[in-house]
Parts: structure tokens; C-alpha cells; sequence
């Protein structure tokens, strides 16, 4: 299997999320200071109602759910929806010649035959955001479903 700069760097991305992952649970919460416990009480909780706060605060997360819808619809187009394409194989008769005694002239042997096969992942990586865009509805629909499923085993910080 023919692996490519896509696949390569999607992965190192992945790796790099789960090793911060790993690595910021094993770091203990910090205690709240007296400041902000006094600010607080004094002037309740900072509103949560702005957005670009919230998308501030979940970047890791919004970045997780991309990368893994991405992933999911690649996984899902090579193995549920795979494509087919026509391949090359080089012919190892080629340049014979084939007697045929209907024609005048003798048939030669082509360089190449031609297959019909499946296409590899690299063809589907290639062709993310320009084939089979509804596959990004299933991916995401599937990812919500894992999450809804495993949402109490998830420990939140």
C-alpha cells in the first residue's frame, strides 16, 4: 500500500493530539485562588453566553472533531462506498504478434492491460473534499453516535 504525504501528516497529527491528550490528563487541576474565589462570590461566574469564548476555550476539542470526521470519511469511502478504477498492469506479451486469419493485417499485443480494481486509500485521501461529500454527513452522524454512546466513560476536566 502506497502511503502518502496526506496519510503521513494526517497521522502525525492524530499522534501529536493523543500524546497531549495523555499528557495534560496526567497533570493535576490546580487549585482556585483566593482572588478569583473572591471575585466570584462577589460578582458571580464569568458568562458562559459568548461564543468566541467557548470556541476559545474547546480549540482542542473543535480541532479533535475535525480531524476525526475527516478520518471517518475517508475510512468510510475506502471500506463501505469503495471506488473503481482502471488500472495499468503492464503485459508481459507485449509487442507480440497475433496471428488472426479474418484480418488482413496481424493484431500486435499492447503495452498494457487494463483492469478494473478497486482503488487503494492514497485514492481516497487524494479525493476528500472533491468525491463523495455526503460521506462527511455519515462520518459526522457516526461520531456524534460514539460520542452519545461513550459521553459517560469521557471524564470531563
Amino acid at each position: 500500500m502506497e502511503l502518502d504525504i496526506t496519510v503521513i501528516g494526517i497521522g502525525l497529527i492524530v499522534l501529536i493530539l493523543v500524546i497531549d491528550l495523555i499528557t495534560s490528563g496526567l497533570k493535576k487541576k490546580t487549585k482556585k485562588t483566593d482572588i478569583e474565589v473572591i471575585t466570584e462570590e462577589k460578582f458571580g461566574k464569568k458568562s458562559s453566553n459568548d461564543i468566541f469564548s467557548y470556541v476559545i476555550n474547546r480549540k482542542r476539542n473543535i480541532v479533535s472533531v475535525i480531524l476525526v470526521t475527516i478520518i471517518l470519511k475517508v475510512l468510510i469511502h475506502f471500506f463501505i462506498f469503495p471506488e473503481i478504477v482502471k488500472r495499468e498492469i503492464p503485459n508481459p506479451s507485449a509487442g507480440k504478434v497475433i496471428p488472426d486469419a479474418g484480418r488482413r493485417e496481424p493484431k500486435v499485443q499492447s503495452n498494457f492491460i487494463y483492469k478494473m480494481r478497486p482503488a487503494k486509500i492514497g485514492y481516497h485521501v487524494e479525493r476528500t473534499f472533491t468525491k463523495r461529500l455526503d460521506l462527511f454527513a455519515y462520518s459526522s452522524g457516526s461520531l456524534l453516535v460514539l460520542v452519545f454512546l461513550f459521553n459517560d466513560k469521557i471524564k470531563a476536566r
